[in-house]
């Protein structure tokens, strides 16, 4: 039985004060994938994974994962997504159905978050169409420069948009302590990260809420990269319900 207790900082707000080094980057992922791991053991997806819901737990110095059991409202039908729309997988959307993938797919957002201190697509507009398009047709966020290459392939592991290329979170755990023995082993490929200026960090107000929303006629997924994404046709009515 998982039981969630006090907790002390969530995610987004420690990256908007704290400047980190790689070390520390993956020992936070470490933690929220060994968190992950005791709700997926569980046989609970999460399904809505983002920077608010992981939550510092003081006097263990441990990163916990929050809002267990808020998977959408009961009542809701297929044709409604419950989650944060940065965090959640094209498959979600297109689909309307949450699995164990997923849940990796929103781990991987997380990474990048960690490793830039920024939320993702914290410069976009959720709400328009072309937003949901894009994240559809498979835009992911730019990888900070300097990122380890470890980190770097396991993230994009992670945000895959064919689910079934995704690691499951056992395969997570193994990379993750293999990446972590290695950074208490060797420094030079693990200084301190180059981070966006304090200013340009915190100046990020943007509201990343839960909400239930209203997707028809979606565009259909496609596997292209974001440097190459130009025009194309979009026939998705999006609506929010608040």
């Amino acid at each position: 039985m998982l039981v969630m207790k006090e907790l002390d900082m969530n995610l987004r707000n420690y990256l908007q004060s704290h400047k980190l080094t790689w070390k520390e980057v993956i020992k936070i992922t470490q933690d929220i994938i060994c968190a992950l791991l005791r709700i997926h053991e569980e046989n609970i997806i999460h399904k809505n994974l983002h920077s608010r819901n992981i939550l510092f737990l003081k006097y263990k110095d441990q990163w916990q994962i929050g809002d267990l059991g808020f998977c959408g409202p009961s009542d809701k039908s297929l044709g409604n997504i419950y989650g944060t729309l940065p965090y959640l997988a094209p498959e979600v959307i297109t689909e309307r159905e949450h699995n164990f993938s997923s849940d990796i797919y929103s781990l991987g957002m997380l990474m990048w978050e960690i490793s830039s201190r920024y939320p993702p697509f914290a410069n976009y507009e959720h709400g328009d169409c072309n937003f949901i398009n894009d994240i559809i047709n498979d835009m992911r966020p730019e990888i900070i420069p300097g990122t380890p290459l470890e980190y770097k392939e396991l993230m994009k592991q992670c945000w895959d948009a064919d689910p079934m290329k995704r690691p499951n979170i056992f395969i997570l755990k193994d990379k993750i302590n293999e990446m972590m023995n290695k950074v208490q082993q060797t420094a030079d490929d693990y200084t301190n990260i180059n981070l966006m200026n304090d200013c340009s960090v915190n100046s990020i107000n943007r509201s990343f809420n839960s909400k239930v929303h209203d997707v028809v006629d979606l565009c259909e997924q496609r596997n292209i990269i974001k440097e190459h994404i130009q025009a194309y046709k979009c026939i998705q009515v999006f609506q929010t319900i608040l």
